[in-house]
């Protein structure tokens, strides 16, 4: 599904795409925090439910790019953060063989469980939330912390943003070196999230640790969004990916795991009514990394709404005293209302909104994406990578090596049509 405004074409390019080299990558220190569930089955979202394969397809397509990772830390989302370490060794160390990258064990469970009752005193007084972050201190965090105390850090947010938050509230210090977390989650207003006509979705990363999203609105750290509107704008049926490969890269061990993990995540989408296609969400933040010329941003201001469980629900009593809205005009949550008796939605207990700017607001101001700005501007595509190619009327090159691959390394001057590129020297394809 892709919208109107975007050609036909682009269904061909959302993890790897035709691009102009006048979009030329700057070395960006990054430190990455996601749930990557590639793989795997069984994970939070419940018994035979495939895990989403985007984050460990997005962090691929940054190493292939030359993208400085300096850690990877998984984070209790897709699935719990002990199945997700040693699938996050597996692709990056093994499949890709960079085991310069730390991949770093991240947070089990979000700063306050939201599914549950608080934990309280005897008399009912709450635990104070400063105790209550200080307790997720771990050593995904602490290695943030030592890597910012060197250096300026690009944070990517493609899960939950509980370490993140951490890092934030327990070392403010070293927080100011930060320059922008890029995080994939948003919605505009209270809008009801729709994907192929299938309503009653939520926002997965705010749903999963909605405190933690909200302590990093109120720490005023730069703030990037790329909202569901986007993030969904583009699928392609899984038969794609790595069309353009030869039979050699196909009998990669990488490009069989990546296959399997696509083709079974198109089937669960198909089992629950999207279509068999392969969506892929967390490369949209790779892609504003990169190439922030890209995309269409623009400040606005952001809150995270309280929503509210049915009264029929078992948790509806554990709700913090939220009240139950009927759907009406005071409903402040998209997609809740009395006509919600299951699903996803009865555990949503806040909601990232994003707003135009207002004066006097008390919402905090962000950066959201929400649109592509450039027709010629890279885009995301079935091979799992942002490719830069370069084409003349004899030749198309391959820049950078294909996802997954250890390709071999090509030199060339890329030129266009309108003639050699002068300035850009012959790069390196592969690492």
């Amino acid at each position: 599904m892709a919208p109107a405004s975007l050609p036909p074409a682009v269904l061909l390019l959302l993890l790897a795409a035709t691009v102009p080299l006048t979009y030329a990558l700057k070395p960006i220190r990054v430190i990455w925090s996601g749930d990557v569930a590639t793989g795997l089955v069984n994970g939070t979202a419940g018994t035979n439910v495939v895990a989403d394969p985007d984050d460990g397809a997005a962090v691929i397509a940054g190493l292939n790019q030359g993208l400085a990772i300096k850690i990877l830390a998984p984070v209790s989302g897709n699935a719990h953060v002990t199945s997700e370490y040693p699938v996050s060794k597996y692709i990056v160390h093994t499949l890709k063989g960079r085991t310069d990258v730390d991949i770093v064990a991240g947070a089990a469970y979000a700063i306050v469980p939201f599914l549950d009752p608080p934990s309280a005193f005897n008399d009912g007084s709450q635990l104070p939330l400063d105790i209550l972050v200080e307790s997720c201190i771990n050593t995904a965090v602490r290695h943030m912390k030592r890597l910012l105390s060197k250096h300026r850090h690009t944070i990517l947010a493609t899960g939950p943003m509980t370490d993140v938050a951490s890092l934030v509230a327990n070392y403010p210090k070293e927080a100011k070196k930060i320059d922008r977390v890029v995080f994939l989650g948003g919605r505009h207003g209270n809008s009801s999230l729709v994907f192929n006509e299938k309503e009653g979705l939520t926002d997965f990363n705010p749903r999963m640790d909605p405190v933690a999203m909200q302590l990093m609105l109120d720490s005023n750290i730069p703030l990037t969004l790329i909202p569901f509107n986007l993030s969904s704008s583009v699928s392609y049926p899984p038969a794609q990916f790595g069309q353009n490969l030869t039979a050699e890269q196909k009998a990669t061990p990488a490009f069989q795991y990546f296959k399997v993990a696509l083709q079974a995540r198109a089937d669960f989408y198909e089992r629950i009514g999207f279509g068999s296609v392969v969506i892929p969400w967390d490369a949209w933040t790779l892609l504003h990394v990169l190439h922030p010329e890209a995309l269409s941003c623009k400040p606005m201001l952001a809150k995270m709404q309280d929503c509210s469980y049915a009264p029929w629900d078992a948790k509806y009593n554990a709700s913090n005293g939220l009240q139950f809205n009927d759907g009406g005009p005071e409903q402040q949550c998209g997609g809740h209302g009395a006509h919600v008796t299951g699903g996803s939605l009865l555990l949503e207990t806040a909601q990232l909104q994003v707003y135009p700017l207002m004066v006097g607001s008390p919402m905090h101001t962000v950066t959201v994406c929400d649109d592509v700005s450039d027709p010629t501007a890279p885009r995301v595509s079935p091979e799992g990578s942002v490719l830069l190619e370069s084409t003349s009327a004899d030749f198309t090159v391959s820049l950078e090596g294909p996802v997954l691959l250890h390709s071999t390394c090509i030199y060339s001057t890329p030129t266009f049509a309108a003639g050699p590129v002068a300035h850009h020297p012959p790069r390196k394809a592969c690492h």
